[in-house]
Formats: structure tokens, sequence, C-alpha cells
């Protein structure tokens, strides 16, 4: 049971439990098993991106020789922009436990819908390095707005934010 210093909000893939000693990240139903289990390993996705992008900027480098410029300067383009995501996500962590101690500073995001669902950065410290933990809300369709404003009250009364 949830003692009384526990809060929950739901998340994209689960729920989200703040206690006064760390940030509890949980996967629910179906999503738990296929997103533990495929993209839960940190640096998978980011392998998966490093394969896709050395083929986009191959066929797009042929294509360039072929005489296929347009289609060929496209495949480079999309090679590089994977690159650059596997660059900018090299902070990015997929811990499911967080220490609230090692908390540097959350930024919130609210929801525009129907364009973007609300979510939370969380920059904290993990074995000496900064890494930053992104807490996506559910969409619009799924009462995404009143959780966003559920779980900024939430972070707003632990002093998170």
């Amino acid at each position: 049971m949830a003692d009384a210093t526990e809060r929950i909000f739901r998340t994209k893939t689960g729920l989200c439990r703040v206690t006064q000693e760390q940030i509890v990240l949980e996967r629910e139903g179906a999503r738990r098993g296929g997103s533990w289990s495929l993209w839960h390993i940190d640096g998978r996705a980011l392998v998966t991106y490093a394969v896709l992008g050395c083929i986009m900027v191959g066929v797009g480098i042929w294509m360039l020789f072929q005489g296929s410029t347009f289609p060929g300067l496209i495949f480079c383009f999309l090679g590089i922009y994977l690159f650059w995501n596997i660059f900018a996500s090299r902070n990015n962590s997929a811990t499911m436990v967080i220490n609230r101690s090692s908390i540097r500073a959350v930024e919130a995001h609210p929801p525009h819908p129907p364009a973007t669902r609300g979510y939370f950065n969380l920059f904290f410290d993990e074995q000496g390095k900064e890494q930053k933990r992104i807490i996506m809300l559910p969409g619009s369709l799924s009462g995404g707005q009143d959780e966003y404003r559920k779980a900024e009250s939430i972070l707003r009364e632990a002093g998170l934010l």
C-alpha cells in the first residue's frame, strides 16, 4: 500500500510514483513486456539508429554516384539526422528509479493538443555523470491534459518544480 507521502500519476507507459526518497517509474500492461524487453536496455535504440543511419548514408552516396541527386541527398540527410539523434541522446537515461537527492532540476513541458503531449525532463546525477530522464504523459485522447495538471501539482508539492 502507498504511504501518505507517496503520490502517483499516469505516464505514457504506466505509472510514476513520487515518494520522499525516490521517483519510481513502472510500466503496465502489454507495454510492460514489449517495452522492457525491446527498448529498456540502454543503447539498443541508439544502435538501431546507427545501423539505419549508416545504411541511409551509404544508399544516399551510392545514389549520388548513380546520378540521382535529389533522392541521394534525401537519404544522406535522413542518415545524418539519425546520427544527430544519437549525439543528442547520449545523456538520456532509461532508469526506472531516481533518487530525489540526485535530482538537479525538473523542466515541465505542457501539452499542446493535438500536436504534442505533456512531458517532464528530470536532470539528475547517476554515477557522477549528469543524465536526463524524460517522463512522457498520456496523449490528449487518454486524458493527457488532466494528467499533466495532476503530475505538475504532485511535483510542485514534492518541491521539484
